[in-house]
């Protein structure tokens, strides 16, 4: 074991230093080493006494150099090969305490320094053990100095106060840097020195040294915080690095980390990477990745641990292994960014399923002393809104109190420190295709992205802002994952969906078209009871315009299912079947999601225009496959959009003259719309002939509403009053206002038109503010 020279200052305090000699007398006896006092220009006898110890080289100084330019004496003076022990006058040496320091020195050739625990510490080197004195120190000192196991922690640095530097390194890096003189921050820029070398510098839990404290300085205590202030200025000159901000250890974020599971880690704004290492050393399963803006420091964090990046978080770029993390730490952060939002929800997008951000903010509601250098400062109103705003929930918060003793209140919290809650991701892809339709597209997903969905987008050829507008969805939602791919399209809607759903990760999926948005979900509920060979049917609100007047309709669409066990057939208006069994029927269930469709709202022009492209598709598929009723079906209703009633009731007319089942959605609409087509193009006596399937349609809002209309316009008005004050005896229709408004008003034209009015204004005003009947009251109240 190698040689060690203690180098031990004294300034007057002459039983501080006898006591200090007398301890490493007597409890050093395992180890070589040689004593090397340097007397600083004691006024009291201390030089007399020391120059009279015969096992101590003395230097003997007329004045008071300082503690750098004192050390520098003693380590020229000492033995060129021992190694250099730099030991406060005001300490008590234990037992084992230095030979286990000897040993963590040499642990490894890496090793550069090392340094002990101690009773008064700053830097995170103090124990936490209350009413430790020179009297019990060396029982205290037993217990950490039989310490076997994780004994030690990597550091960005050590107090000066007992460290021990490995001759070899000293030689490399040269004295102590005498700037500093009289003291303060030396050992900091030491220590750098070291690790820039290349080595580590080691805490040692299992050496522990009893420490007074400076009892030169604390003589003069206002003197004392000048020279601080005055040479932390100069550290800062030297090396571009605040020395206590950027080691700083964040324990009060270390609270909600696990210590005894693999995890990954983030911190943002890591500094010296004293925070990682002291997670590491808690938890030596923890895979620890840092981000500082500050090169030197981050290339000092460098030094100490492996996946250390200097970046500008708020640029959104870093590494691809930066992802996946269980937990991200941003301490001190948020204060600094100039988009705060935008960053959280960057940083959310980095963490995996079930992961927590963890941070802490300074308050602005306690003084503004805290603020350290022109950062925004948040009062908890503003952090939990900046939270909100990044749709991120807040799960734990907790305080740093600005005076301890002080009663607790809102204004002694120096610091918030809060915990999300852990991120969810649902396991359903929502698939699109789409072409062209930026705005219709992100007013979809804006009503997606703030779930933790995947959503799949298949763009078929968009020329528009398509791919800029879904960059900016992404950075405005952190809980949803938007993967875009190109397919080119062949005229083939099925082809397209099966595309988006074929690279969707997630099993379970949910088809939405580009103009149709979520207006309401119970997504979780979905998850939970969907099995494999269930589809999901949503309710879809459409919305169209007809003379002037916005309609809305609704109907049950499956659109939820198990990619593995279905797929889409046909090229336009695709039909889901079962891959395994095309024949099998579908069992459907309502599910609690509804969307809204306003693909045929636009201008004339726009619903001309698909509803021929609709035309041209439908008639390609009939002439390859010939013709089906759910084909025909769809052929109608595209010529009723551009208002050939004529076409679109031949269509029909040709669909319902095939065996089918009047339960099934399509084939209700179809009669319906089949009706409307006949009174359209004056077939309204041929529309009478829908009396005779009164049984197995009737039973709705809406098929009594369409026959009133009917027996409208066929002048049987009895008829059509019952049938339109019936339909609104039902709670529900799938068109809005057939159950209600529509009905009352048109049963009040017929009582206005045969000269009813009293009755007509009875009817009018139960139509809930509808603007015709409203008209209509007005009037018909109206003095003549």
């Amino acid at each position: 074991m190698n040689k060690v020279s203690f180098i031990i200052l004294s300034y007057n305090n002459l039983e501080m230093t006898k006591d200090c000699i007398e301890s490493i007398r007597a409890n050093c006896k395992d180890i070589n080493y040689e004593l090397i006092l340097i007397d600083n220009g004691s006024t009291d006898v201390s030089a007399l006494w020391l120059s009279k110890q015969k096992d101590i080289k003395l230097i003997s100084n007329d004045t008071n150099v300082g503690f750098p330019a004192g050390c520098n004496q003693g380590i020229m003076a000492s033995d060129e090969k021992s190694d250099i022990f730099l030991l406060n006058n005001d300490t008590l040496v234990p037992p084992h305490s230095i030979k286990n320091l000897l040993e963590a020195l040499y642990s490894s050739e890496k090793v550069g320094a090392v340094g002990p625990l101690s009773n008064n510490c700053p830097n995170y080197q103090s124990v936490d053990v209350a009413g430790i004195t020179p009297q019990n120190y060396e029982d205290i000192a037993l217990k950490y100095t039989s310490d076997k196991d994780n004994i030690y922690e990597k550091r960005s640095w050590l107090v000066g106060f007992a460290l021990l530097i490995k001759r070899e390194v000293l030689n490399r890096v040269g004295l102590l840097d005498e700037i500093f003189t009289p003291g303060n921050f030396e050992d900091n820029d030491i220590c750098w020195r070291i690790l820039e070398k290349g080595y580590d510098i080691l805490l040692c839990r299992n050496s522990f040294i009893f420490h007074y404290g400076s009892a030169s300085f604390n003589k003069n205590p206002h003197n004392y915080n000048t020279l601080l202030n005055i040479n932390e200025t100069k550290f800062q000159n030297k090396w571009g690095v605040h020395p206590s901000r950027y080691t700083y250890i964040k324990k009060e974020l270390l609270t909600f980390l696990p210590s005894d599971k693999h995890i990954k880690i983030l911190e943002i704004g890591c500094g010296m990477g004293s925070t990682i290492t002291r997670i590491k050393h808690d938890n030596e399963k923890a895979e620890c990745y840092g981000v500082e803006i500050n090169e030197k420091a981050a290339k000092i964090a460098g030094r100490l641990h492996e996946n250390i990046v200097c970046a500008d978080i708020e640029k959104n770029d870093l590494p691809q292994s930066y992802n996946d993390f269980d937990y991200i730490l941003v301490g001190s952060v948020i204060e600094y960014l100039k988009e705060p939002e935008k960053t959280i929800k960057y940083l959310w997008s980095l963490l995996k399923e079930g992961g927590i951000l963890v941070g802490s903010v300074h308050n602005a509601d306690c003084h503004k002393k805290y603020d350290e250098g022109g950062q925004k400062l948040y009062n908890l109103k503003e952090l939990n809104s900046l939270m909100d705003d990044a749709h991120i929930e807040i799960g734990e918060l907790s305080y740093i109190p600005s005076i301890p003793d002080k009663p607790k209140s809102i204004s002694n919290m120096k610091q918030f420190v809060f915990c999300s809650k852990p991120k969810e991701i649902y396991p359903l892809s929502v698939c699109i295709i789409t072409k062209n339709e930026s705005h219709h597209l992100e007013r979809c997903l804006n009503s997606l992205a703030k779930y933790p969905l995947e959503v799949v987008i298949a763009d078929t050829g968009s020329t528009d802002d398509t791919f800029d507008m879904i960059k900016r969805i992404l950075s405005s939602y952190p809980k949803c994952n938007i993967i875009v791919e190109h397919f080119k399209w062949i005229n083939d809607f099925a082809a397209a969906k099966n595309y988006a759903i074929s690279i969707a990760h997630n099993d379970l999926v949910m088809v939405i078209d580009s103009d149709e948005w979520i207006t309401s979900e119970n997504l979780k509920q979905v998850i939970n009871t969907m099995n494999d060979s269930l589809v999901g049917q949503i309710k879809r609100i459409n919305i169209y315009e007809r003379d002037g007047e916005l309609f809305e309709n609704h109907e049950w669409i499956g659109r939820i299912f198990n990619k593995k066990f279905y797929h889409y057939e046909g090229r336009i208006h695709e039909q889901l079947v079962n891959i395994n069994n095309i024949d099998a029927e579908i069992k459907r269930v309502k599910t609690e999601v509804t969307i809204c469709h306003d693909g045929y709202a636009g201008t004339k022009e726009d619903v001309t225009n698909k509803a021929l492209r609709n035309i041209s598709l439908i008639n390609a598929c009939i002439l390859d496959e010939g013709e089906n009723p759910y084909m025909l079906y769809q052929l109608g209703k595209s010529y009723y959009m551009i208002g050939d009633y004529e076409k679109s009731a031949q269509c029909f007319d040709k669909a319902l003259s095939y065996d089918l089942n009047p339960k099934l959605e399509y084939v209700i609409d179809m009669v319906e719309t089949y009706g409307y087509s006949l009174i359209n193009s004056n077939q309204s006596k041929k529309a009478l002939m829908l009396e005779n399937v009164y049984d197995e349609f009737g039973d709705s809002a809406d098929f009594k509403f369409m026959m009133g209309l009917i027996y409208m316009n066929n002048e049987r008005f009895d008829d059509a009053v019952n049938e339109f004050l019936s339909a609104t005896q039902y709670k529900e229709s799938r068109m809005k206002g057939t159950n209600s408004f529509l009905a009352y008003y048109n049963a009040g034209v017929i009582m206005d038109c045969l000269g009813y009015k009293e009755e007509a204004l009875i009817l009018y005003k139960k139509c809930d503010g509808y603007k015709k009947a409203m008209d209509r009251i007005k009037e018909i109240q109206e003095p003549k």
